[in-house]
């Protein structure tokens, strides 16, 4: 706080008569600096001081007001075109404030900075990769403007293959010209620029000598996975296509194993000849260290999806953990089933899998049976993995994964004619109700005595894709309850009765299934579990609160009781809302 605004006017002093030109960070929180010595910084900011400045912190310094702010912000604004983080707030009556008006000249400032900057750096990056191609690829290299350009590219391209050398002709498009900005720098990430947008200021082209165009974007990508240093290779939405793929990624992917992270999706062109190059790089040992691959929209068809189960079938892949496959409307029924299989006899750790499966072609009653297998794959891994990898999968559902919960029991009850009430559940999630939902379940898988997931806000997809699954696999929950969970209704209770029918839950003695929102349909299920003995120790069972239950479905509960619940004890069941 004593630095004030003498120490700011001669910082500002010396970085105005040329001093560190390289300063990146200027730091004066809670320095004591008032109007004197913004309006010094703003001065020197307007005279070119500080070219390279990206980051100016002047917050919390009480002798500030809005004049001095406002002065520091008209020097930035004609002066500090680096400057892309700006943080100051001036002293009000009731404490720190940011007048609204200067606040918005202020953002004015930092977003043009951003764009400027990332229309720099892109361009820094091409004349950098032209420069490495006069130096490294032969004779053959031009360089012009415009639609000249193009020609001339492509004839020195030509001329240089037929002189022995490699030969690369770049194309560079007029400044002003329909060639849009792909903005590098959402948020600071080069990586996470706006999918589907162009390639930058001067849409430049890499004309190889087998006639495959190489935007710089995805020029600067290759050279980034040849280089190895990061975990990540995002090339989504460069418009790849196959060629391109078999010949400029695939040799770079044959000796990676750096990369984590594949990021292919949304370059329709890929097809079943790029994924072919992308699976022979695996079988052949790269991406040895690969942890998820996005194909998302790339064109793949069912003969990409055999060559990727192959891999997987073949142990190439041994870590990767998340695959998507959404959006190839070309993989049938008969592609899915392949992949079914290549990943249930080989992809031991794969705990995330999306694939639309072949919802065009498939039978209503097939599609219901490939989520079946796909759900059952995922619990196999996740449950064969440790109890965080469970939690993690757990907590990747509350967060809403783009699933189908509900139709293989949808598809059963239509089958069976059974009525399904349609129920729309509250959506309203806490943090104690997830995370008591949460630890229900993996109690659950665990095999914990007392299993309470009552009030947890459970709902049919939940007891879909996870609780139905531990469930089948359960041996030692004797008190298991659901109940007041409206959200569970007849699919829910039908899906319970599958698990229970299948061997699950032997043990259970105490059973809640009160105010599950359940109706005649869901009763029957329940019912045709106690009646084939599924349910040999149950003493206490509770249905009451269900209000949308008839008689009919009370009788079923009680006939099915008495066919085969033999030890029951205690039975509670409203109907008819009485």
């Amino acid at each position: 706080p004593e630095f004030g605004d003498a120490g700011a006017t001669s910082v500002a002093r010396a970085l105005e008569d040329g001093g560190a030109p390289d300063l990146r960070v200027l730091n004066l929180q809670n320095s004591g600096v008032g109007d004197a010595g913004a309006t010094a910084i703003g001065s020197m900011l307007r005279n070119g001081g500080a070219p390279r400045l990206r980051t100016l912190n002047v917050s919390d310094n009480a002798p500030m007001t809005e004049a001095g702010a406002d002065a520091l912000i008209q020097g930035a604004a004609d002066g500090a075109f680096a400057l892309t983080s700006f943080r100051w707030n001036v002293a009000g009556a009731r404490g720190p404030s940011r007048p609204r008006r200067l606040q918005i000249k202020a953002e004015v400032l930092t977003t043009r900075n951003k764009t400027s900057a990332s229309r720099l750096r892109v361009e820094e990056r091409a004349e950098s990769l032209l420069a490495r191609c006069r130096r490294t690829r032969g004779t053959g290299t031009a360089v012009r403007d415009g639609a000249a350009g193009a020609a001339a590219g492509a004839a020195d391209a030509v001329g240089g293959a037929s002189g022995g050398g490699a030969g690369i002709g770049i194309e560079t498009a007029p400044e002003g010209s329909a060639a849009s900005t792909h903005d590098a720098d959402n948020g600071g990430d080069a990586d996470a620029a706006a999918p589907g947008a162009a390639v930058t200021a001067a849409q430049t082209r890499h004309s190889t000598g087998g006639g495959v165009d190489i935007t710089i974007m995805q020029a600067a990508k290759l050279e980034e996975l040849q280089r190895g240093t990061t975990e990540r290779a995002n090339f989504r939405s460069l418009q790849l296509t196959s060629q391109f793929v078999t010949r400029h990624l695939a040799p770079l992917l044959r000796v990676d194993t750096a990369t984590k992270i594949l990021r292919l999706d949304d370059n329709a062109d890929i097809g079943d000849s790029g994924v072919a190059a992308i699976v022979t790089a695996m079988r052949e040992g790269g991406l040895s260290n690969l942890v998820e691959l996005n194909l998302n929209n790339t064109g793949v068809g069912n003969d990409g999806a055999a060559a990727i189960a192959e891999a997987l079938r073949r142990g190439g892949a041994r870590k990767l953990e998340k695959l998507h496959l959404n959006r190839n409307p070309a993989i049938t029924a008969i592609g899915a089933e392949a992949l079914l299989r290549g990943a249930e006899d080989g992809a031991s750790a794969l705990t995330t899998f999306k694939c639309d499966f072949g919802k065009s072609d498939a039978r209503p009653g097939r599609f219901a049976y490939l989520r079946s297998r796909q759900r059952e794959l995922i619990m196999r891994n996740t449950a064969g993995s440790s109890p965080a990898r469970a939690d993690e999968s757990v907590a990747a559902e509350d967060a809403g994964t783009p699933t189908d919960p509900r139709a293989v029991v949808e598809a059963e009850a239509a089958a069976a004619g059974l009525v399904v009430r349609t129920w729309t559940p509250n959506t309203r999630k806490g943090r104690k109700t997830v995370n008591k939902r949460k630890r229900g379940l993996l109690g659950l898988l665990n095999n914990s005595e007392v299993v309470d997931l009552a009030r947890c806000g459970l709902q049919t997809k939940h007891v879909c894709q996870f609780l139905e699954l531990f469930l089948r696999a359960n041996e030692g929950t004797k008190h298991l309850s659901l109940s007041n969970n409206r959200g569970v209704d007849n699919i829910g209770a039908l899906s319970v009765s599958r698990a229970l029918c299948d061997g699950g839950g032997r043990a259970i003695s105490k059973l809640g299934l009160a105010n599950i929102g359940m109706s005649d349909a869901g009763a029957g299920a329940i019912a045709n579990a106690l009646r084939v003995g599924a349910l040999p120790k149950l003493e206490d069972l509770d249905c009451s609160g269900n209000a949308n239950m008839t008689v009919a479905g009370a009788e079923a509960l009680l006939q099915g009781a008495e066919d085969g619940a033999f030890a029951l004890r205690h039975f509670t069941c409203d109907f008819d809302g009485r």
